[in-house]
């Protein structure tokens, strides 16, 4: 397996930046949205990992995470989350074998930590995110993560 964190300071983070995260008006941003080359361990695999290596994968993600999220987009995740708002979270990984339930809500773990720990989330507990983790059968091995904007109230 690759080394993702010390390929990203090596060579850059290849996300993609989609026109999704734009609101059409474009007043406001209204969702963050970001592809990351890479699929979170099952937990099967994560309970297994020893402590320190479970810590690399954490720091690999924070590292991908906070630097495909550029300047705009990071300012306002920063500033949703500092409201601790009811943010609704989805991860969906692309893979070649597909998880079971628990599996495939366990191994959100890993990104769900990287964004608390980078201050994108307040807290991943049910009170501040709606969580919805989706998964499909493909070549190519990715996981997307989008965060939407608190609704007005």
């Amino acid at each position: 397996m690759r080394r993702v964190g010390q390929a990203a300071e090596r060579e850059g983070i290849p996300c993609i930046v989609t026109p999704e995260d734009i609101d059409v008006s474009g007043a406001k941003l209204a969702c963050v949205k970001r592809i990351i080359p890479v699929v979170p361990p099952s937990a099967n695999r994560l309970l297994r990992m020893h402590y320190r290596k479970r810590m690399r994968e954490l720091d690999a993600w924070k590292t991908l995470i906070f630097y495909s999220v550029n300047g705009e987009s990071r300012t306002a995740v920063y500033e949703w989350a500092a409201g601790r708002n009811r943010l609704k979270v989805e991860i969906h990984i692309e893979h070649a074998q597909l998880f079971d339930k628990d599996n495939l809500y366990s191994a959100a773990k890993l990104p769900l930590d990287a964004l608390v720990r980078l201050g994108f989330l307040a807290d991943d507990s049910n009170e501040f995110i709606d969580l919805t983790v989706t998964q499909s059968r493909s070549k190519a091995k990715q996981t997307t993560i989008s965060i939407y904007a608190p609704e007005k109230v």
